[in-house]
């Protein structure tokens, strides 16, 4: 009898070990993504090895391949020679910009006179690039490279007493960003001209 129970008080401790024994859920591991990140260029996607090259000489790399490359085909040459004139071509679509954005405030009838003559400044201003940038490009065919530097230079000083006499008479200039782009095309290209172009 005593080993009966015995028996009976064996198997109930063995079954209330292998309860408390019984394995749980399996424990959930957090997996962490160790794959890095691709390095982001800050250059844009579509550009010619070429272009980089002559705009990493620039204080404005960057700035300078977005506003040529547009302009760039498969034809252009990416020498720096070739690349200064399509400097010089961007310089001008941005200043025709401002010349037609001025043109129509000056036709506009509510444009007071004041406003009205400020803006012509502006024009003839604008007129003095395209006339500067004309003979900066005769200068390349000349492989003058002093007349070009000289004829760029010109460009800077053109284009700032639009936006100086605007601000003296508290107008908010209606082509400051384009001018913008203007100021950042002639830097860029005065920086070609002097480091780089060599005849």
């Amino acid at each position: 009898m005593n080993q009966y129970v015995f028996l009976l008080l064996s198997l109930s401790c063995l079954f209330s070990f292998s309860v408390s024994a019984a394995p749980g859920p399996e424990p959930s591991f957090i997996t962490l993504d160790t794959h890095m990140a691709k390095p982001v260029s800050i250059m844009p996607g579509n550009f010619h090895s070429g272009l980089q090259k002559v705009c990493s000489a620039t204080d404005e790399p960057v700035d300078c391949i977005q506003l040529l490359s547009p302009l760039m085909t498969d034809r252009t040459a990416v020498d720096p020679i070739s690349i200064l004139r399509v400097g010089i071509e961007a310089t001008n679509q941005k200043v025709k910009e401002a010349l037609d954005k001025a043109n129509i405030i000056m036709k506009d009838p509510s444009t007071t006179p004041e406003y009205g003559e400020i803006l012509w400044t502006c024009v003839k201003n604008f007129e003095d690039i395209i006339d500067s940038d004309q003979k900066a490009m005769e200068a390349i065919t000349e492989h003058n490279a002093n007349h070009i530097i000289e004829e760029l230079s010109a460009d800077s000083a053109s284009v700032s007493p639009c936006e100086d006499e605007l601000e003296a008479a508290n107008i908010e200039s209606p082509v400051r960003d384009i001018v913008k782009s203007i100021h950042k095309t002639i830097r860029i290209n005065l920086a070609i001209a002097a480091i780089e172009v060599h005849f």
